[in-house]
Order: structure tokens, then C-alpha cells, then sequence
């Protein structure tokens, strides 16, 4: 079912209220409500915190990919937005963390990765750019458009994001296969993207019925199986 405005509060829940509870408002603090795939979503973006702070004690990237990161920062403004067009807080509050964290951990990222990295994939000053023309065309849509049309506008568009956040580690998959070593991969954010995963999509097709919150979570846990399982090949690596 493709969501209008206020469909995410209308929808007949198709699993029991005891779950839907655990899902939509098992925290509820001054009137905003978080479900466990909010709480799970928080795991996921601070996940990345050990990874950062030995990047910049280092003063350096290694091989790892910024796209997860820069990913994560468009993934919250997006998906904060599309959550205060629902007026549902169970979507957008856990997603200003995402928008915050991503943005510092690029920041981390870009100033310690060479100018001359092109495994990000393409360059650094490109993340930087495409997370600010997105803030500025997510806003644009959510101000100019009418909020039915914006939601669906930006529940398509972030379909591509959430699949780009996730399924970032995979661009160096190529690198781990040939180096048979999974130093590029960060495990913590593999373990909270499949549970994250889970959770949400159980959250959009058994409480919202939203294929934009369901859809791109089940590919997202597509993707966090295959991480999953070239650690379950390679095992991990001893500097991680």
C-alpha cells in the first residue's frame, strides 16, 4: 500500500496490539513514542562511534568506505521529514540521531581521509556535496509540494537512501573477497543493521502496511546477511 498523509495512524494493524505496542510506542516520553525499531535504529547509528575514534586517533581511513556515513546523514534528514509529514514520532525521532551522527562522522571521515581517495567510492568533497543538495531538495519538496504528494516524493526517494546506507560496507566487497580479509567491513554496524533490519521491516508491514518503510529494510537485511556471511567466511580481522 502506497502511504498518504496520516496513513501511517490509520492503518488496522495487521499483527496483535501487544506486538504493535512493542513496535510503536513501548517508550513514550512527553507524547513523542519510539518503538523497538527506534530503539534498534539508535544501536545502528552510534554503532560507528569505536570505528571513528580509531580513525581519528590514527589520522587515518584505511580502506573503509565514507558511503555509510554520508548514507546515514541523508537517511535521517530524509526520513525525519517524512515522519513529521505522517506526524508520526515513532518514524522521525529516531531518525534526527541519524542526521547528527552521520553528519559527524563525515566530518571525522573527511578530515582525516587523504584528498586523493577514490575508494569512498569517488571523492570525498562528492559525499559533502550530495548530502547538502539533498537537505536542500528533501526541504524544498517537503515546503513546496503538497504533503500527500511529498510523502510519496520522499517514501520513493528514501528507498534509494535507506539501500545505499545499508548496503554501503558492500562497496568493498571486491577488496575482501581478494584479500580474503574482512578489515574493510565494520562488524558492529553489520550485527545492528540486521537486527535494525528486522525490526523495521516487521514495524512497516505489520503495524504501517508502508511499503516505503518496509521495502527498502527487507533488502537492507538482504544485504546485512551477505556481510554476515563473508565474515562467516573470512572470520574477522585481528586489528578491527
Amino acid at each position: 500500500m502506497l502511504p498518504f498523509v496520516g496513513a501511517a495512524s490509520v492503518a488496522e494493524p495487521l499483527i496483535g496490539p501487544k506486538m504493535t505496542w512493542w513496535l510503536s510506542e513501548c517508550v513514550n516520553v512527553g507524547g513523542i513514542k519510539l518503538g523497538l525499531p527506534g530503539l534498534a535504529a539508535q544501536i545502528f547509528f552510534f554503532s560507528p562511534i569505536p570505528v571513528i575514534q580509531k580513525m581519528v586517533a590514527e589520522k587515518n581511513t584505511g580502506t573503509l568506505p565514507l558511503l555509510p556515513y554520508s548514507a546515514m546523514c541523508t537517511n535521517g534528514i530524509l526520513w525525519t521529514t517524512y515522519g513529521v509529514l505522517l506526524g508520526e514520532s515513532a518514524i522521525w525521532a529516531p531518525n534526527v540521531p541519524a542526521a547528527i551522527m552521520g553528519g559527524l562522522y563525515t566530518a571525522a571521515f573527511y578530515k582525516n581521509c587523504p584528498d586523493n581517495a577514490d575508494w569512498l567510492p569517488g571523492t570525498k568533497n562528492m559525499h559533502v556535496a550530495a548530502i547538502a543538495a539533498n537537505a536542500v531538495g528533501i526541504g524544498a519538496c517537503a515546503t513546496m509540494l503538497e504533503p500527500a504528494t511529498a510523502v510519496n516524493v520522499l517514501g520513493l526517494y528514501g528507498c534509494g537512501v535507506v539501500v545505499v546506507m545499508f548496503s554501503g560496507p558492500l562497496v568493498a566487497i571486491k577488496q575482501v573477497i581478494s584479500e580474503k580479509s574482512t578489515k574493510a567491513l565494520p562488524f558492529a554496524m553489520t550485527v545492528a543493521t540486521f537486527v535494525n533490519c528486522i525490526l523495521w521491516t516487521t514495524y512497516g508491514y505489520g503495524v504501517l502496511d508502508d511499503s516505503y518503510i518496509y521495502g527498502p529494510n527487507a533488502l537492507g537485511l538482504v544485504s546485512a546477511c551477505v556481510q554476515l556471511g563473508l565474515f562467516a567466511k573470512y572470520g574477522f580481522d585481528k586489528s578491527e
